[in-house]
């Protein structure tokens, strides 16, 4: 299902469930699929002078639809382009994003850290515990050493022991790193909202798995991912407007030894009313072959950071997310990518999604 909304000089169009989703109102794809929608002037002036088609957009006026950019699958299931923006997202794609001056930032926000051992065991966890009368509605986490051989596989609000808590964990690739590494993860915080509740959504796939979940008739506030063991996740976020929705996309490892098939999981935290002034800020890497990308979103004037999202494009087989980082003390969000053990010769690249508040 389409939907249009027209800005000063041109047509935004969003796609609401990808060619290659497991909505029900879709099969799981089965066959090779393009689609293409191209922003930014950068895009557009290289699309030109190819002689290829692109809508531009306009960042002149706001608008509420989620667009999808540029997702192309070819055979085997590679990803070649996806990412899903909300129109404040777009706007600082083109570099003209505004804010609000709100008196303050997210009332009661505080944020929690831990960080685990640094050794060489080959699943580590952390459970994060806000202060009492605050619940946990989102996080981040990075992993130090083990370059390209360990994945964040879980970041995820959870009711612990009575108390929603962050469950954070990271696991090497399925033949092992022999070295030390360390994970380190933060909690967003803040008052328990009333009307809060949690609803996943889960996909099952041996090549590619694409899961949302949805605060329907309530507003979305948090999210979080888990996916099953040796997978790899490949993107993954929230988006708080018309979308409303939680997201992930993971793959088997390419690593001999890879569990298959792969189940991924993404939980959308929801409440009665949305946090106040919600937007969303992504910024995305060159596109290139080159190992190690990493790309920071940063939140706009008197906004605060609660979330992160962000992921892989383009030829993303071969590479992993490394870092989901939240970075409190300059308001912003850090996604970081690298290749594995067998490297990546083709052309990738990572974005990085800010999810703020006031």
């Amino acid at each position: 299902m389409k939907d249009q909304t027209r800005t000063q000089n041109a047509v935004v169009v969003g796609e609401d469930t990808p060619c290659w989703s497991s909505a029900p109102s879709l099969p799981p794809l089965r066959r090779p699929c393009r689609r293409h929608t191209e922003v930014g002037p950068a895009e557009l002036a290289r699309r030109r002078q190819k002689g290829q088609c692109a809508i531009t957009i306009s960042a002149a006026t706001a608008v509420h639809s989620q667009p999808t950019i540029s997702l192309q699958l070819g055979k085997g299931f590679q990803l070649r382009f996806m990412r899903v923006l909300t129109a404040a997202a777009l706007m600082a794609i083109a570099g003209t994003v505004s804010a609000a001056t709100p008196a303050q930032a997210v009332a009661g926000l505080a944020y929690v850290n831990a960080t685990s051992a640094l050794d060489s065991s080959a699943v580590k966890t952390l459970t994060l515990s806000c202060a009492t009368g605050k619940v946990a509605i989102s996080g981040g986490a990075y992993v130090t050493g083990a370059t390209g051989d360990v994945t964040i596989r879980e970041i995820r609000p959870s009711m612990v022991a009575g108390a929603v808590r962050l469950i954070v964990t990271a696991q090497e690739d399925p033949d092992g790193f022999a070295g030390s590494w360390r994970l380190d993860a933060t909690a967003v915080c803040i008052p328990h909202p009333a009307g809060l509740s949690f609803v996943s959504g889960s996909m099952t796939d041996p090549a590619l798995v694409w899961a949302t979940a949805s605060c329907g008739a309530k507003r979305l506030i948090g999210s979080g991912y888990s996916v099953s063991n040796t997978g790899a996740v490949k993107a993954a976020g929230a988006h708080a407007g018309t979308s409303n929705r939680a997201y992930i996309s993971a793959e088997p490892s390419r690593v001999v030894g890879a569990v298959i098939p792969v189940t991924g999981t993404a939980v959308a935290v929801c409440a009665d009313a949305g946090l106040p002034g919600m937007t969303e800020v992504t910024v995305e890497t060159a596109q290139n072959s080159s190992d190690g990308k990493s790309v920071t979103a940063t939140c706009p004037a008197n906004t605060a950071v609660i979330g992160v999202g962000g992921g892989l494009f383009r030829f993303r087989n071969h590479t992993v997310i490394d870092d989901f980082r939240i970075n409190p003390a300059s308001n912003s969000v850090t996604v970081t990518g690298y290749e594995d053990q067998a490297g990546n010769p083709d052309i990738w690249a990572a974005t990085a999604t800010a999810v703020c508040a006031t």
